[in-house]
């Protein structure tokens, strides 16, 4: 999953839709009003997909609803996803369907999902595009001070007064396999890979022990996420305190 709870009201569902697909590369906005052939109609979230060989448009109706989603309100979405020129529609509903709206949506370039199944959907691209980038440029510095070989880093090292090396090294030591193992994730030999949650289930105890644990027992990506960009932070500043500035 990529955020670990539901919207907990229709604003956030359909605020945290918006945010995930702008996230993913597209063109994503809240309560846009649309031109039909028969009036005008407000649209939930509407999206356009900017890498897209041929222009795609989504539109998102999230209903954040104590019961179940009817048959009724498919059709109508039908028919706005249509007259709307839109290549693909989402329903989004917390609280799931009625028997006689998935048969509604068949055969119909509408998709019914819950909040979790929207996630699943999305949870590849927005790694790829979004979450993988974003860790790899706030982790780029503590791989700098950390990779096995970078001269530039060396000769800043040995120009160090003796303490000041000693404790360069130290924090080598201590950070390089954990860098590198989360590295691995954001950009691996095969491109970036969505880890296996929680990470404490997988990475060997000795990686694991350097690690904090919301990092280690965060059970989404962008808790996760957030989890390894404070770790990065506070381990770089570590090695910046070390030479006075960012080396």
């Amino acid at each position: 999953m990529i955020e670990g709870t539901e919207p907990d009201d229709w604003r956030a569902l359909q605020e945290s839709t918006a945010r995930i697909l702008r996230e993913c590369g597209l063109d994503a906005a809240t309560e846009v009003e649309l031109a039909l052939a028969r009036g005008h109609v407000k649209v939930d979230v509407l999206a356009d997909d900017p890498g897209a060989v041929l222009p795609t448009r989504y539109l998102c109706e999230c209903k954040h609803w104590k019961s179940a989603v009817s048959k009724d309100v498919v059709h109508a979405f039908r028919t706005v996803v249509t007259d709307a020129g839109a290549n693909l529609g989402l329903l989004i509903s917390s609280a799931g369907f009625q028997s006689g709206a998935t048969e509604a949506a068949a055969f119909s370039n509408v998709r019914l999902m819950t909040w979790a199944e929207f996630e699943a959907t999305f949870e590849k691209q927005w790694f790829e595009r979004f979450m993988a980038p974003t860790l790899w440029k706030a982790g780029d510095p503590l791989h700098e001070y950390t990779e096995p070989i970078n001269s530039r880093i060396f000769r800043k090292a040995d120009a160090l007064p003796t303490f000041a090396r000693k404790r360069f090294l130290e924090f080598r030591e201590r950070y390089q396999v954990a860098s590198l193992v989360l590295m691995m994730f954001w950009f691996g030999v095969h491109g970036p890979t969505v880890p296996e949650l929680p990470l404490r289930a997988t990475l060997r105890s000795s990686v694991a022990s350097i690690l904090p644990p919301a990092v280690l027992d965060a059970h989404a990506l962008r808790p996760l996420m957030d989890a390894v960009i404070e770790f990065y932070r506070a381990a770089t500043q570590e090695f910046d305190s070390v030479f006075g500035e960012r080396a």
